[in-house]
């Protein structure tokens, strides 16, 4: 998730809030009086697997299977250990800003092997 997604995302969160108390401040919870922080979006494999064939897509095999033995020090997709899940994401956006893509796109479920 890009960083101007994520304010998109917590820009809609706070208006929704902000509406559903009629326009009012919500009241504190969680303790002292302070609101318990929303979690962070949890980057699973399917996510990263997903971005990372979007490269391949975009690109070709032999620059995403780079990327990924770059940022990961892994050789396929299957290999890349959760700790580096947001490394290889930021990749995978930044190398798909280079054609303005996102790293989102479909990838077939068959295509497995990277």
């Amino acid at each position: 998730m890009t960083l101007e997604a994520a304010i998109e995302q917590l820009v809609g969160a706070l208006n929704a809030n902000t509406e559903a108390h009629g326009g009012k401040p919500a009241k504190a919870t969680g303790a002292k009086g302070l609101t318990k922080p929303a979690a962070a979006e949890k980057i699973t494999a399917e996510m990263v697997k997903a971005a990372v064939l979007g490269v391949r897509d975009a690109f070709s095999k032999p620059i995403a299977l780079a990327l990924i033995k770059k940022v990961a020090k892994a050789g396929e997709i299957a290999a890349i250990k959760p700790s580096f899940y947001g490394a290889v994401m930021e990749a995978c956006e930044e190398k798909m800003a280079e054609v303005g893509g996102d790293g989102d796109e479909d990838a077939a479920e068959d295509d497995d092997a990277l």
